[in-house]
């Protein structure tokens, strides 16, 4: 685990009384988390119920002190590593840290609605399991939406999602083997089912999601390290969680025939081919990389 060299208290709230805790990982991205810690102040939960705990990667101090300066009705926490360690990492030290028995999930660039806290925390309370709510893309002009309707494992995501502190504690916490992004918010959601946790929708609980969805974002090393990972992942679990991945050795073949080099020339400037090209291409690497390791082994 990561060295915490600074943690900041802002006690505008009485830490007994904390019921949910918001995780928040903040990578160099001050606009939409000023945003978020705003908009926070006008949910329509009650403000001593909930904390927001953030973790720097890559320690930005200049942010840590300009959020020193605001006046908020909620309890902060912040938490500066001096390197970005990951995604898995940051967030599991900051739930070590959170005091909330609900654990919510919200990245940096994503504002939850005015609603959204209080609808996890009231479904929580009635029935403990993981709630998954919908995100709101906005790019600019551009507007997209996703709404969940029958979720499982596969729709966990850090976007507006909520999971009671004690089974997240009881699998401990995010697989920190995996480096890069994408894949962790999958591995514990199929973890959490494994455990007995159900998975519920909760469509009138959004958040907005400050840029386009990933998948259409045209951002290739993120689809790569998402494809990597997807196949590092589908190694430890069952051949069902590949299909999900779409890394299954079936699918990577078709894959393979459907992306050649035609077809992405073709539709070079597709968001959607780009996107699961690279993902293809990370799932081959991890493929030839892990068979290097047998070889040498």
């Amino acid at each position: 685990m990561a060295t915490i060299i600074a943690t900041a208290l802002n006690n505008t709230s009485s830490q007994s009384t904390i019921k949910l805790s918001i995780i928040t990982l903040s990578f160099h991205r001050a606009d939409s988390l000023l945003e978020k810690l705003e908009a926070l102040k006008n949910c329509d939960l009650d403000k001593t119920l909930f904390e927001i705990v953030i973790g720097f990667n890559d320690g930005d101090k200049h942010l840590k002190d300009k959020i020193d300066t605001l006046t908020l009705p909620y309890h902060i926490q912040c938490l500066m590593f001096p390197e970005n360690i990951g995604i898995s990492k940051g967030r599991n030290a900051c739930i070590q840290e959170a005091q909330g028995d609900t654990i919510y999930f919200s990245d940096d660039d994503c504002i939850p609605a005015k609603n959204t806290l209080r609808l996890h925390f009231e479904n929580q309370e009635k029935r403990q399991a993981v709630y998954i709510g919908a995100i709101h893309f906005v790019d600019g002009d551009t507007k997209t939406s996703w709404q969940p309707r029958q979720v499982n494992y596969g729709n966990t995501n850090g976007a507006n999602t909520s999971i009671p502190k004690q089974a997240i504690d009881t699998i401990n916490g995010f697989d920190e083997n995996l480096e890069g992004y994408g894949g962790e918010d999958i591995l514990l959601g199929y973890q959490l089912k494994q455990l007995g946790l159900d998975f519920l929708a909760l469509p009138e609980a959004s958040t907005t999601h400050i840029g386009p969805d990933p998948a259409l974002a045209k951002n290739t090393d993120k689809a790569f390290s998402a494809g990597y990972n997807a196949l590092v992942i589908s190694k430890k679990l069952p051949s069902s969680v590949a299909f999900r991945l779409g890394v299954h050795p079936l699918l990577l073949g078709l894959k393979q025939f459907i992306l050649n080099p035609l077809i992405t020339t073709v539709f070079k400037k597709s968001a959607t081919i780009l996107y699961e090209k690279a993902y293809l291409d990370g799932a081959l690497a991890a493929r030839r990389s892990q068979t290097f390791q047998r070889q040498k082994s």
